[in-house]
């Protein structure tokens, strides 16, 4: 498995987890929004160096 597809599920199944536990103990998302946007954002960090191939797009191979 590549480690960008693994730091996407890691950080996937942190979510899950935690929208899990906010669910169960009542606190309806209090808790979850900060920490749901920590996580994705450290996500996106982590995976911002991917350089996408788009055609006619500023990353276009010339």
């Amino acid at each position: 498995m590549q480690d960008k597809t693994l730091i996407k599920l890691t950080a996937i199944s942190a979510l899950a987890l935690l929208e899990s536990v906010a669910m169960i103990t009542g606190h309806d998302g209090a808790l979850f929004l900060p920490v749901a946007a920590l996580i994705g954002a450290i996500a996106g960090y982590q995976i911002r160096d991917i350089d996408f191939k788009i055609p006619g797009g500023t990353h276009a191979e010339k």
